[in-house]
């Protein structure tokens, strides 16, 4: 019997449990200061929304695995839809 393996993809692999570094939050932070622009909206409103959809408490402990999603999310983001 082979033993089960698990396959990740190379961005996986090289994230692991890691929080985003430095490269990685400035463009969260710059992705939530351009999304707050766009909608006429207060950026800690976006960093807010954003945290409570990551369950964190600060955008510096979102994890590197989770970079990905969060960049769709906040492409996505619609604040008049959850706000209003």
């Amino acid at each position: 019997m082979e033993a089960a393996t698990t396959k990740h993809t190379f961005a996986e692999t090289l994230a692991g449990d890691r929080v985003l570094n430095k490269l990685e939050h400035n463009s969260v932070i710059a992705l939530v200061a351009y999304v707050a622009h766009n909608q006429k909206a207060n950026e800690e409103t976006v960093r807010d929304v954003l945290k409570t959809a990551f369950a964190v408490n600060d955008t510096k402990a979102l994890l590197a695995s989770q970079y990905d999603e969060v960049i769709r999310f906040l492409v996505d983001l619609r604040l008049n839809e959850i706000i209003n």
